[in-house]
């Protein structure tokens, strides 16, 4: 009898020594995520926003964002493991079919904003353009004259001295991105083209004549190929013109995507004369906190 008592309190006391070991083994308990967002774009259907974690060796899917636009809440429970590694969060373009699966271009996605956990807290951001600055002019190269029509191209150019200089102050962007200038005439918004950099011409001038070549500048000339309910040449007094922030993804909504330089040209302004673009405050950011629960 004696021994079968002794037997009977050493098992209790493996049980409860071992109490602390089964505690520490136990699940961890999740996270909540909690995501203010401002300014986002808008995407067609097919494009959405999702949001990733980025812990020490992976990228982890977070939640996609449906037909965000504007303002947007978010509150999505997360796995407490993840939030012991997690580094910082990154809100991308991808495909609305595919978003846990799809980060493109070598696993960093198409990033619009990104930024590091401080304790519990981010601030995700857009970095790229947040100091951007411009000048443009009125000028029409590709007639091969110039003293006719000179104000109905628009050249994003600080001057037209020899060799001409140029006008934005834009940083060189990440693969997935791309620049893209636009004038709205009449209430039409034109594409000039899209760009790489404030030294490098558009990808195409649509509306450029080629009797002569234009500027190895962003810009272009309204001259031929008109859109119903133009004609060209116009003068461009009063009419705004932009620079805008393009994804590289397969899609054209024939508008600009995030506009973060504009400027309506003035009445009575003489063809190429230097004016300046404001910067826009509207670049999208969020503010967002994990709550531990």
């Amino acid at each position: 009898m004696k021994k079968k008592f002794i037997l009977i309190i050493f098992i209790l006391s493996i049980f409860i020594g071992g109490c602390d070991y089964l505690e520490i083994s136990a699940p961890a308990h999740n996270s909540r995520v909690e995501a203010n967002f401002s300014n986002l774009p808008q995407l067609p259907d097919s494009l959405s926003y999702a949001l990733y974690l980025r812990t020490d060796g992976s990228t982890n899917f977070v939640k996609l964002l449906n037909s965000a636009s504007g303002s947007y809440n978010l509150v999505q429970e997360i796995p407490g493991s993840q939030i012991n590694s997690s580094k910082e969060f990154i809100l991308s373009i991808v495909k609305t079919a595919t978003p846990d699966s799809i980060l493109m271009l070598n696993n960093k996605g198409i990033i619009l904003l990104e930024g590091k956990l401080n304790s519990n807290d981010a601030q995700l951001t857009q970095n790229s353009v947040k100091e951007a600055e411009g000048k443009y002019l009125l000028a029409t190269p590709t007639d091969g004259n110039s003293s006719v029509d000179e104000k109905s191209g628009v050249w994003f150019m600080d001057s037209l001295a020899i060799g001409g200089k140029k006008g934005l102050l834009i940083p060189d962007l990440a693969s997935a991105w791309t620049y893209e200038a636009w004038v709205e005439v009449s209430g039409q918004i034109l594409s000039l083209g899209k760009f790489a950099s404030a030294s490098s011409k558009v990808n195409a001038a649509p509306y450029s004549n080629n009797i002569a070549p234009g500027y190895n500048f962003p810009g272009g000339d309204l001259l031929v190929n008109a859109p119903a309910g133009l004609t060209f040449p116009v003068n461009l007094e009063n009419a705004k013109v932009a620079i805008s922030l393009e994804p590289l993804v397969d899609f054209d909504q024939g508008s600009p995507y995030l506009i973060f330089l504009e400027a309506t040209i003035p009445s009575g302004v003489a063809a190429g004369q230097s004016m300046n673009l404001e910067r826009l405050n509207n670049l999208p950011i969020c503010n967002l906190k994990i709550v531990i629960e």
